[in-house]
C-alpha cells in the first residue's frame, strides 16, 4: 500500500524508499522548509540538525570547494592558461551546487547542482579541445 499523501500533494518521491520526501524528513520544522527537489538520496533528511538536510552528502562537497580554491591559487601563482583555471572553477562550482542541493533539498539547489555539473563538463571539454586544436 502507498503511504498517505502529505498535505499539499504527494510531491517528489524518494528513488530508494519510494515515499514522498516530506515523509522522510526527521525534523518537524526544517530551517530551509520542506524539501521541494525532484530527487532525494538515501541519506535521512534533517536527521542531525534542522539546518542541513543531508549532512554527510553536504560535508562531502566541502573538499571540492577547498581543492578548487587551491587549484585556482596554483594557476595564478604559476601563470597557467585560463583553461586550467576554468576547470578548477568548474570543480568549485560543482562543490557549491552540491552544497546548495544537499544542504537544502530545495528545487533551486537541485538546479544549481545539475547546472554546475554541465558547466564544469563544458570547461573540461574546452580544455581538452584547446589542446587538440593546437596539435593540428
Amino acid at each position: 500500500a502507498e503511504p498517505a499523501a502529505v498535505a499539499g500533494g504527494p510531491g517528489p518521491v524518494d528513488p530508494f524508499y519510494h515515499r514522498p520526501i516530506q515523509v522522510l524528513s526527521h525534523h518537524p520544522d526544517p530551517f530551509w522548509g520542506r524539501p521541494t527537489s525532484l530527487i532525494d538520496w538515501c541519506e535521512a533528511n534533517y536527521a542531525h540538525t534542522r539546518y542541513i538536510a543531508e549532512l554527510f552528502n553536504t560535508l562531502s562537497s566541502v573538499p571540492m570547494v577547498v581543492v578548487s580554491l587551491r587549484g585556482l591559487w596554483l594557476c595564478h601563482r604559476y601563470g597557467l592558461e585560463a583553461r586550467f583555471a576554468l576547470c578548477w572553477a568548474g570543480i568549485g562550482a560543482v562543490g557549491i551546487g552540491s552544497l546548495a542541493f544537499h544542504g537544502t533539498l530545495r528545487h533551486v539547489g537541485q538546479a544549481m547542482d545539475e547546472l554546475s555539473m554541465i558547466v564544469a563538463s563544458m570547461a573540461f571539454l574546452y580544455a581538452v579541445m584547446e589542446v587538440a586544436y593546437r596539435e593540428i
